[in-house]
């Protein structure tokens, strides 16, 4: 029996959109750790990784499916029996989950700062100071610096030297948004340079609400950091995500 080009076409779309509607979104699962939440991979409690959002059921406890839009916002989701009512689209918005959750399973060891790893050192990498400050960690063989870029010119911003044991703290009070600066690390016998540049006043603005919005769902600290790490994995805000992944 011949198929005419009309129903073909009707036929091919409609397998389309089947496909599309059961292609499995992956997301990252917070909450209670003594929750238990049925998903694709088997009972799980928080925090894990799922690689079908919409198989996901509460059984007990509570939980949430939680995401960073390509606009940059956070989404918190509550985990129903049926599910979740809000889940994430396929590509950008699951991508960032999938980045974090790679770097935390990760055991690979950095011969580099974990700020300076996987950066276009060609191009300066762009870095937001939160509230708090940004930690970097402290090297035992080499003294850092920092120093502020304007034409030519280089002023020092702050130093440690590697007989110092307090960790870097780079605060807002010494380093200003929309701001070029040089990061330096000083061996016996070599120096590594890279370059930042800072967000702008606007962006930090926006970061921070977005910070204030994470931390308003979810109590964990540990779950605020991994949520902290998929907003500046979406917003390619590598520095801050190596930062965070440094203490978690």
């Amino acid at each position: 029996m011949r198929i005419s080009s009309t129903l073909a076409c009707a036929l091919y779309g409609f397998l389309a959109c089947a496909s599309f509607s059961a292609q499995a979104v992956s997301c990252m699962v917070l909450g209670e750790s003594q929750a238990r939440v049925q998903a694709l991979e088997g009972e799980k409690s928080p925090v894990f990784l799922t690689a079908s959002c919409e198989s996901l059921r509460l059984i007990s406890g509570k939980a949430m499916v939680s995401w960073v839009s390509r606009d940059g916002k956070p989404h918190f989701a509550a985990i129903g029996k049926d599910g979740a009512a809000t889940l994430p689209t396929a590509g950008a918005e699951e991508r960032a989950s999938n980045v974090v959750w790679a770097e935390l399973s990760s055991k690979r060891e950095a011969d580099r700062p974990a700020f300076m790893r996987a950066l276009n050192e060609s191009r300066p990498a762009r870095v937001y100071i939160p509230p708090e400050g940004l930690a970097l960690a402290a090297r035992a063989d080499a003294n850092f610096r920092i120093l502020a870029l304007q034409g030519d010119t280089e002023t020092l911003v702050f130093e440690k030297t590697a007989a110092e044991s307090k960790p870097i703290l780079l605060t807002r009070e010494r380093i200003l948004p929309g701001t070029s600066y040089l990061i330096e690390w000083h061996h016996p016998d070599s120096v590594e340079k890279i370059k930042w540049q800072t967000v702008g006043a606007e962006d930090t603005a926006r970061i921070d609400e977005e910070y204030r919005r994470i931390d308003a769902n979810i109590e964990d600290l540990q779950q605020r950091r991994i949520m902290k790490d998929i907003l500046f994995e979406q917003l390619r805000l590598r520095v801050n995500m190596s930062s965070v992944l440094a203490r978690s």
